[in-house]
């Protein structure tokens, strides 16, 4: 989705979250939102679904409505006192309309759709808290309350290998590439002539090792062995280097050239996310059940940053698609 404002924001900070002229969204201010891809449907809006209008839901406009942008919303994040609209935070979203119903156009999760699975997302009643999570430069909306309620006992979906088995803590996995001739699974890469640390990266296709080197997923949440959702875990390398040190990933330095920061190994690890897209996982750096406390992180996809031939794992760039198959 795209984000357009009704008024221009003015605010020099630069926040997660961008409208479509890179203003930062501001709580207060009416948005409309827009589809990120084009010729598929209008803005989102308020839905009679079956022909019984109360409740509304959420859908989209038909392109040839006389209201293709749909219907303004206002972003209110659950933190109060918060002015600015920032990624992967909780915030409600409210239409900004008068209906029939004389019910809240505040979104919460609905019912499930006894066909697919899938719940709805609708209006009237309690709200819910959702986020904004950036897709390389496109937004999606997701549920998965962390702020608002982070001692709900809410099970996230197991990320899958490609056999359609769920991940488990102590078993071995490469990590590979959810497209093909790109280049291999994820090892240990010598970046710039220096042994150590290894940064994260891409075995070349032509290497004899395509697969790269197998990791073991460990849980923030002691106990658990599932590897879930966009839930908190570390990740470490099985394997022994000439560093003697730690293979575990964390957040390394920032490359001065484009501002992303790479994954790196040895010191204290990091705790990392699986998130999924669509059938192939990314990762994302976003702290929250191992520092609930952290004052605002700069949160950021992974995806690949190539520097002379090598393709290294970075932060803060389009997310990289991949797959996950026992080793």
């Amino acid at each position: 989705m795209a984000i357009c404002s009704l008024a221009q924001p003015a605010d020099d900070q630069s926040p997660p979250v961008l409208d479509t002229s890179g203003q930062p969204l501001e709580t207060g201010v009416e948005y409309y939102i827009l589809p990120g891809i084009t010729d598929v449907a209008g803005g989102l809006t308020l839905v009679n679904r079956n022909g019984i209008s109360c409740p509304f839901y959420v859908g989209q406009e038909p392109l040839a409505s006389a209201e293709p942008n749909g219907t303004s919303v206002i972003f209110t994040p659950y933190t109060s006192g918060e002015t600015i609209i920032r990624e992967s935070r909780d915030l409600s979203v409210q239409f900004q309309a008068l209906t029939i119903c004389i019910q809240s156009t505040a979104w919460r999760v609905g019912e499930e759709d006894p066909e697919t699975g899938r719940r709805f997302i609708v209006t009237a009643g309690d709200k819910s808290y959702f986020r904004i999570d950036n897709n390389g430069g496109v937004y999606s909306f997701s549920w998965c309350p962390t702020e608002s309620c982070p001692t709900c006992d809410r099970p996230s979906p197991p990320v899958l290998d490609t056999s359609g088995q769920p991940l488990e803590t102590g078993v071995e996995y490469y990590i590979l590439p959810g497209i093909t001739d790109v280049a291999g699974g994820l090892t240990l890469v010598n970046r710039n002539g220096i042994s150590c640390p290894f940064y994260v990266g891409q075995e070349p296709l032509a290497s004899a090792e395509p697969n790269g080197t197998s990791v073991i997923f460990t849980p923030y949440t002691s106990g658990e062995t599932i590897i879930r959702e966009s839930r908190d875990l570390s990740v470490q390398f099985q394997a022994l280097t000439i560093c003697i040190q730690s293979t575990a990933w964390r957040v390394g330095e920032e490359d001065p050239e484009t501002g992303r920061r790479f994954i790196v190994t040895a010191g204290d690890k990091s705790y990392f996310r699986i998130d999924n897209n669509g059938g192939v996982y990314s990762f994302s750096w976003c702290p929250t059940e191992s520092c609930p406390t952290c004052d605002r992180p700069r949160c950021g996809s992974a995806g690949i940053l190539i520097e002379d031939d090598k393709r290294l794992l970075a932060l803060d760039g389009p997310a990289f698609p991949f797959v996950f198959t026992r080793a």
